[in-house]
């Protein structure tokens, strides 16, 4: 018995650092070498990865022109009847491909548990991932939170924030830039083209 623990502790080990890797590598962030937390989110969001290298974007992804993603984020905050400006302080126009520390996906770093919930079908896929994002803030609404709150509550996916701290502290960095950029926006006007600053 003692012997079967030590072999799937040894696996639980490998595939841990399995995870790590290979999301330190489609995301180019080496943070995430060493965070050893949230391995089943980044184990989700790294299925999905690659479930669009195989299905949509081959070994060569393009992105997308930040018109185009102001278009999708109008669109779908109308669709779901939340703020732009908040939805457009999500996106980050370089992090189309992107696997943050917490699992968060692309360019609006969605978590996967609410993506899944959200019923579109790849993460990866720019309107999906920001219809998404909006049908989440959607849920939030109603919550009657501080925006910055708000934020930090979709980046987390309601997950306990103190835990979040402890085992990926960039994620509070994360979601204090996100909250600066709201409120930036907020003092200069929002609009579209906004979407360029990011």
């Amino acid at each position: 018995m003692k012997l079967l623990y030590k072999r799937l502790l040894l696996l639980f080990i490998v595939l841990i650092l399995f995870i790590n890797i290979s999301a330190a590598f489609m995301s180019l962030n080496p943070r995430q070498l060493i965070t050893f937390a949230f391995y089943d989110t980044r184990a989700i969001a790294l299925y999905y990865r690659v479930k669009n290298i195989v299905f949509e974007s081959g070994l060569y992804p393009q992105g997308t022109e930040a018109e185009d993603l102001a278009t999708i984020a109008d669109d779908a905050a109308s669709e779901y009847g939340v703020d732009k400006t908040l939805l457009y302080t999500l996106i980050d126009v370089d992090g189309k491909y992107s696997i943050s520390v917490t699992g968060g996906m692309g360019y609006t770093k969605i978590t996967p548990t609410a993506f899944i919930e959200s019923g579109y079908s790849d993460p990866f896929v720019s309107k999906d991932n920001i219809f998404a994002a909006a049908k989440q803030l959607a849920k939030f609404k109603d919550k009657d939170m501080h925006d910055a709150d708000l934020i930090r509550e979709f980046l987390t996916c309601g997950l306990n924030f103190d835990n979040v701290l402890t085992f990926a502290p960039s994620a509070n960095a994360v979601i204090l830039f996100h909250t600066e950029k709201y409120n930036d926006l907020l003092r200069k006007g929002n609009g579209a083209s906004k979407l360029k600053i990011f």
